[in-house]
């Protein structure tokens, strides 16, 4: 058995087990976890806890220590920070006629990285753009190219059914989903009502369809 404890890092970042190193952490507690190789912060799911240890695959990541006042005043003027660089940012991108669209902008705890996400139809060459914000925010930048699903997932929005999505609100990982799905569910009538606001399949087709095949490419509804 090994004691752990669930953080989520960010409001719609990864969900995964991390070693408490003998701390107790409370249930919605704000911690400060090691997150590629800088220091972030993540909100705790599930406080202590034991789980056999053939559910840890791999060595698990340490929360450093629970945040303080100093720490809390931090997020507060990182987030003022980033949008500052959202702005910066999506100047350029308008300035230089880039086929991207700015999602989101992420300042690590540490300062030490500055990540902005991004989509994108097109493969972009942003060597120009990574020196220009390197140059204005002296630190180390990063660019990600994320799919439509993962951006629906750090923007949200309402679904169809009034609430928000899932892949903001608590899914983890995208499962594969496919028109099999809606047709074994005899929702077909229309592209409206199986697309999500991203465009694709909706993620919840394969809540009630556990016995269904998931094999095939995810499809993309589009109507014309």
């Amino acid at each position: 058995m090994k004691e752990v404890v669930v953080v989520k890092h960010r409001e719609y970042g990864h969900v995964g087990y991390y070693d408490p190193k003998g701390k107790q952490y409370r249930t919605s507690e704000i911690v400060i976890i090691d997150v590629d190789k800088t220091k972030d912060c993540g909100k705790v799911l599930i406080g202590n806890h034991e789980v056999e240890d053939n559910f840890i695959k791999e060595e698990i990541p340490s929360i450093i220590r629970a945040t303080n006042a100093f720490d809390m005043k931090k997020i507060e003027e990182n987030e003022f920070r980033e949008k500052k660089a959202f702005s910066s940012c999506v100047e350029y991108i308008n300035t230089h006629s880039m086929p991207m669209k700015l999602i989101a902008v992420e300042y690590s705890f540490d300062r030490k990285k500055l990540r902005f996400f991004f989509t994108s139809n097109k493969k972009v060459d942003f060597r120009e753009l990574v020196k220009e914000l390197v140059e204005e925010f002296k630190t180390g930048v990063e660019l990600r190219q994320i799919g439509v699903r993962d951006a629906s997932k750090i923007l949200g929005a309402l679904g169809i059914c009034g609430r928000v999505v899932c892949c903001h609100s608590f899914l983890d990982e995208f499962k594969a989903v496919n028109l099999k799905m809606a047709r074994s569910q005899n929702v077909m009538s229309s592209p409206e009502k199986i697309s999500g606001v991203c465009g694709r399949l909706r993620c919840c087709l394969h809540y009630e369809c556990d016995g269904c095949s998931t094999s095939g490419e995810e499809e993309e509804i589009i109507e014309e």
